[in-house]
């Protein structure tokens, strides 16, 4: 089995990519954990389209690697291996030791909490009768056993999708699982055709999303998991890669020419109050949330076609032009 070293690569651009998105998160114009008392519009463009597609792409990239995971493990092993690598971290260290001071901080800047940490941790690790802005309870969420979990929410989340997905997987791993996948990719492979996923990730936002607007609610969950299933799904067949690597430069086109769209429809038009704040099931809603997910698609497959071009193969420089193609 041959590395993807394209992969690997783009895994640790979108590593310190997230890096750069939290440290303008501070500074832009919505609410986060702590705030500067000066915001940005220029920060708040760059998280915004951040947002677009950098955990999108997180949930992707971890659908290929599963891939190359169950073709060395069996779906026993490998959920074992998810156990220790997601779950023994969140709710050891991450539970214990980094998820306290980080909550601290956040209630006690938004005026939630006053006092001292010590103070704060019964707070904490506490089991509420009725659900509570702190405290852990039980409740109809991708998190079940809901708390404040920070940045840590991604391994619960990965977890979860890779234990629900898992027969899929292990499906999509047979001879009448590969044959769909040929399918698929022969269906992609069709002048255009590297667009069609955007139409499930269209599907579930415009059916989960007026219904659970808040965020990491089951409508990310499905969403994202529906990224990570075609991240497996575009790893088994390499006509998908090619795809991507003729459609790049269009890709890019279509990203650039529907998030400026996007930023109008927003911003100058005034349509975020309604469509961001106020979900429904509307034709001006349901049409947002199908062009907010093929603008979402398009960077992602700019991104993979990045990955494809300049990462492929051991490079000593990468440069615009090879990006492009220019």
């Amino acid at each position: 089995m041959e590395r993807r070293s394209d992969i690997d690569w783009l895994r640790t651009a979108a590593m310190l990519t997230i890096f750069f998105f939290h440290c303008a998160r501070f500074f832009d114009s919505g609410d986060w954990h702590l705030k500067n008392a000066n915001q940005s519009f220029g920060f708040t463009i760059f998280t915004g389209f951040l947002s677009q597609w950098l955990m999108p792409l997180f949930f992707l990239l971890s659908g290929f690697g599963s891939w190359y995971a169950l073709e060395v493990r069996s779906a026993g092993k490998y959920l074992w291996d998810r156990v220790k690598r997601l779950l023994v971290p969140y709710y050891s260290v991450g539970f214990f030791l980094l998820i306290p001071p980080q909550y601290y901080w956040e209630q006690l800047t938004h005026h939630r909490f006053s006092g001292s940490f010590l103070e704060f941790i019964p707070h904490h690790f506490h089991f509420p009768r009725e659900p509570q802005p702190m405290g852990i309870h039980f409740g109809f969420s991708p998190h079940f056993l809901s708390y404040w979990s920070g940045h840590l929410w991604f391994l619960h989340y990965l977890f979860l999708i890779s234990f629900i997905t898992l027969p899929i997987m292990v499906y999509l791993k047979t001879s009448p699982g590969g044959r769909l996948i040929e399918r698929l990719a022969g269906f992609c492979s069709q002048k255009g055709g590297i667009f069609l996923p955007a139409i499930p990730i269209a599907v579930v936002q415009m059916s989960l999303r007026a219904e659970f607007p808040h965020y990491l609610s089951w409508a990310d969950f499905f969403y994202w998991m529906a990224f990570f299933l075609i991240g497996y799904i575009f790893a088994a067949d390499d006509r998908f890669n090619q795809a991507i690597e003729r459609n790049g430069r269009m890709s890019l086109t279509m990203g650039i020419s529907f998030s400026m769209l996007l930023g109008f429809l927003l911003f100058e038009l005034g349509y975020f109050g309604s469509w961001e704040k106020q979900p429904r099931y509307d034709p001006g809603y349901l049409a947002y949330q199908a062009l907010r997910s093929l603008t979402t698609w398009c960077w992602i497959t700019f991104w993979l076609f990045c990955g494809s071009k300049c990462f492929n193969f051991p490079q000593k420089t990468v440069g615009v032009k090879k990006i492009l193609g220019w």
